[in-house]
């Protein structure tokens, strides 16, 4: 997710674990957003339970009950959404390793897929590979 980079958790030289958290993004008031949307899906579902236990008992009509069922599910959903994108705002580290790198410093706007942030390596699935002239294995064998 793009903004700004708001804190780096880790050091230059630090061993991490998959999965660990590295850097927080600011969200932008998402999770004051979220919390509100909670609210809502809460007082959604609290009409929902009394609107099925009226319909349960023949009591109100089909359309009352239908509404309430789908403007709590659609609160739910609108929640589970927000918190999705919030998630993207935490930077997690995707295999263990040692940070290598910090690329981008804290308060530096970043933008998903342009901005590199850490460097992270893992020396136990390194390996190496080169290519060695012909010519200096046949002199090697001569000598």
């Amino acid at each position: 997710m793009g903004g700004i980079l708001r804190s780096v958790l880790v050091k230059e030289g630090q061993h991490v674990s998959g999965g660990q958290l590295l850097a927080r993004i600011d969200d932008g008031g998402m999770s004051q957003q979220i919390a509100q949307f909670q609210i809502q899906a809460d007082l959604a579902k609290t009409t929902y339970e009394r609107q099925k236990r009226l319909w349960d008992q023949k009591i109100g009509s089909e359309i009352q009950y239908l509404q309430a069922k789908s403007a709590y599910e659609g609160q739910v959903e609108a929640v589970n959404q927000l918190k999705s994108q919030l998630a993207k705002t935490s930077v997690r580290a995707p295999f263990s390793g040692v940070i290598d790198d910090i690329i981008t410093e804290q308060g530096s706007v970043v933008a998903p897929g342009q901005t590199p942030l850490l460097r992270i390596v893992n020396l136990n699935d390194m390996y190496i590979s080169v290519d060695v002239p012909r010519a200096l294995c046949f002199r090697r064998h001569q000598e």
